[in-house]
């Protein structure tokens, strides 16, 4: 655990204005990986404990996993491992990697688009980095917060 916060993780990711993923996972020391013995049903997981993380080489979209992980890295203490999977709970803990996560990648992706925050749409944003259904109602309102937009009520048309 490098913050003892979610807010303050992002207060200073955000003093880096640099959102991509494999340069936050060097700035923080974290030790990744890509494993192919992970079974197909985790898609990933973290030893925030030791600052370790691991995406299923088999992950047909591992971005979503991997902010997922280094939110786990950033904010959490457990010395078990945390497992993002098709099975995991909807635990406390486990929301807040995904709203963590969301956050990097609505950040990253603007910085990537070159699109402005009043015009961003969430439905593309949702479509072209192949989040989840049910993620989308999640990424929102992170989009909501973080960017400081009013989001249309979705349709959801993908």
């Amino acid at each position: 655990m490098l913050f003892d916060t979610l807010d303050g993780a992002i207060a200073d990711i955000d003093s880096l204005q640099d959102y991509n993923l494999d340069h936050l996972i060097k700035h923080y020391g974290i030790s990744f990986q890509y494993s192919s013995s992970l079974p197909n049903r985790v898609y990933g997981f973290s030893l925030p404990y030791t600052n370790t993380m691991f995406i299923n080489a088999n992950t047909e979209y591992p971005e979503r996993i991997k902010a997922h992980e280094l939110i786990h890295c950033l904010v959490d203490d457990s010395v078990e491992p945390l497992i993002e999977s098709s099975f995991s709970s909807n635990a406390k803990i486990e929301s807040r990697a995904d709203r963590g996560g969301l956050y990097l990648m609505i950040h990253e992706w603007l910085a990537f688009t070159g699109i402005e925050s009043q015009d961003f749409n969430i439905e593309t944003f949702c479509v072209q980095n192949h989040i989840p259904r049910k993620y989308v109602f999640m990424a929102a309102g992170v989009a909501e917060q973080a960017l400081d937009v009013k989001i249309p009520k979705l349709k959801l048309y993908y």
